[in-house]
């Protein structure tokens, strides 16, 4: 045996990015193979047809929650272009699915199941965050001592005076410059 090194690099353990470019590579596996069945199941105009329904139903669902939850990339611009792509896979799999009820129902719902329960975003929720650690119990507790009277001062009657969405949105603007200071004095 020789002590030469492998000229493979070591394996890093799977991430959740990695995870979830998996899973969704999978249901496209299975998405593909359901339109395989609408295909012959059905004609293959009706199942063409079918899927760019289901496609454009998914663009304007993914589009009206981008637009609810403010969804935008970092420059600011609205992340429509990679929405429209990633609908694909929910259009396809959604005439896979029907597709496949028709074939057998049993199965089809054998196959949704665990799809479902191992989308990455229900797994993502379910699993504890490896960098989150419980608060230290002298911080859990009641502070002790006596704590110094705040008195409101003209900040407070501003940010009183916002709205909801104001308010939000001066958030949305401060915060990336507040998480950058390390001190108080660099505000």
């Amino acid at each position: 045996m020789s002590s030469t090194p492998s000229a493979h690099p070591e394996r890093r353990p799977a991430g959740p990015g990695r995870y979830a470019h998996r899973w969704r590579c999978a249901c496209c596996v299975l998405a593909a193979a359901g339109t395989g069945v609408a295909v012959l199941e059905w004609s293959p105009l009706l199942a063409a047809l079918a899927v760019l329904l289901a496609w454009g139903s998914a663009v304007a669902v993914l589009l009206a929650v981008a637009a609810a939850w403010g969804a935008a990339r970092p420059d600011g611009r609205a992340a429509g272009r990679s929405l429209v792509a990633r609908a694909l896979l929910p259009g396809s799999g959604a005439v896979a699915a029907l597709a496949g009820a028709g074939l057998s129902p049993a199965l089809t719902l054998l196959v949704l199941i665990p799809v479902a329960l191992t989308c990455p975003l229900l797994v993502s929720r379910l699993r504890p965050r490896a960098g989150a650690t419980p608060a230290p119990a002298a911080l859990a507790g009641p502070v002790p001592g006596p704590v110094p009277e705040v008195r409101p001062g003209p900040l407070d009657a501003a940010l009183g005076s916002l709205s909801d969405v104001e308010l939000c949105h001066l958030w949305r603007r401060t915060f990336w410059q507040l998480r950058a200071q390390d001190t108080p004095d660099g505000l």
